[in-house]
């Protein structure tokens, strides 16, 4: 794997982390750049999940029950990034075990909000 930086891919936060597995979130057709993170970042944020009883949606759901964008680890379309966007939310005020996840959150968020705000899709996709 190539992790050479471009203009359109932020790879700050895999930097140091291969050959860690990354996860890479993107929206197509646009110029907004592409987020490539290590894994860990992404369990720190969504381990732990909510058990108040109303059910898992988005990455909450996805990641710890091996649905949707994580069932097979492929490239996948995800149509309704607003779903991912309230899910992700809920952690607003969660306390992070590593220093940087704080910060791949807020691109996370930043992402899917731009996503919903332009009516785009996202890609998700492993390395």
């Amino acid at each position: 794997m190539d992790i050479g930086q471009t203009t359109n891919n932020n790879y700050t936060y895999y930097k140091g982390y291969e050959p860690e597995p990354d996860i890479i979130l993107s929206i197509p057709t646009t110029n907004f750049p592409t987020l490539h993170m290590w894994d860990g970042f992404f369990y720190d944020i969504f381990r732990d999940p909510p058990l108040h009883g109303l059910g898992w949606t988005g990455f909450t759901r996805d990641y710890n029950q091996f649905e949707g964008a994580f069932e097979n680890e492929e490239q996948t379309l995800i149509p309704n990034p607003k779903e991912y966007l309230d899910d992700i939310l809920q952690y607003k005020d969660k306390t992070f075990r590593f220093e940087e996840t704080p910060e791949v959150y807020q691109l996370i968020v930043e992402l899917l909000t731009y996503a919903v705000e332009n009516g785009k899709a996202v890609m998700i996709d492993f390395n």
